[in-house]
């Protein structure tokens, strides 16, 4: 039974969750980072890695003029 709970929450809930608070939250994927849609701007950078894994929206912070990295899981995003 275990089993098959974590495959449904694996394959199943997890996607649909995944896609409902991206259409909630209009976001655009591009460069390996999130942007929100807002008023037709773009808004804010978001990691990818925190989204997709934790349904969380966490800002990159900039760290040159293409190099942004995510406080929370260490990642580099270069935005081009």
């Amino acid at each position: 039974m275990q089993n098959i709970l974590t495959i449904l929450i694996k394959y199943f809930i997890v996607p649909i969750n995944k896609f409902c608070l991206q259409f909630h939250y209009n976001l655009k994927h591009q460069y390996n980072a999130y942007w929100k849609i807002k008023n037709n701007k773009q808004e804010g950078l978001f990691c990818s890695t925190c989204f997709d894994k934790d349904g969380k929206l966490m800002h990159l912070i900039k760290n040159s003029d293409i190099l942004y990295r995510c406080g929370v899981c260490d990642k580099n995003v270069i935005i081009e």
